[in-house]
């Protein structure tokens, strides 16, 4: 999927996960795909665990790199939360 992604939605691709074992293996088998095919251009970010989880730090990043894809992995409820604030963060 990684391969697919650089090359048919973009170049620079800024990736998001839950801190925890789960989310960083994710993020890194997707890094670790672009870089086996000789492709770069994912950069990498994993948060604090939190309760109830804040994913601003996440969107604040994201938004000031603009990237035309994001890459991001949050389990259930957390996935939720992440795109509630995503959508928050849009309309500012």
């Amino acid at each position: 999927m990684a391969g697919w992604v650089y090359d048919n939605l973009g170049k620079e691709i800024v990736t998001t996960a839950s801190d925890y074992a789960g989310g960083r293996d994710v993020i890194a088998q997707f890094q670790g795909a672009l870089r086996g095919q000789g492709r770069q251009g994912a950069q990498g970010k994993s948060g604090r665990r939190s309760a109830p989880p804040d994913f601003s730090p996440y969107l604040v990043d994201i938004k000031s790199i603009n990237p035309p894809v994001t890459y991001d992995f949050m389990p259930g409820a957390d996935a939720v939360r992440f795109i509630q604030q995503y959508g928050y963060a849009e309309s500012d």
